[in-house]
């Protein structure tokens, strides 16, 4: 997406601002629920890479013990 609105020269302010605008597609790293002191998250990683980079940052925002149902 960058590269195309460098191409077509848009202004890089522009893109900036709008950025945090920007909300993930329906079911990556998706909050759906919280119980207690925990958020559920939902993530449909279906490569080793996208569980991978999954456990990787469920584990940076986990203040505890991080529980994981794959399958």
């Amino acid at each position: 997406g960058l590269l195309i609105a460098c191409v077509e020269k848009i202004d890089i302010n522009k893109i900036l601002n709008v950025l945090p605008q920007l909300k993930a597609a329906k079911g990556r790293f998706e909050e759906v629920a919280k119980y207690k002191d925990a958020a559920i998250y939902v993530d449909y990683a279906h490569t080793p890479d996208a569980l991978k980079n999954l456990l990787i940052n469920g584990r940076k925002i986990c203040k505890g013990t991080l529980h994981i149902v794959f399958g």
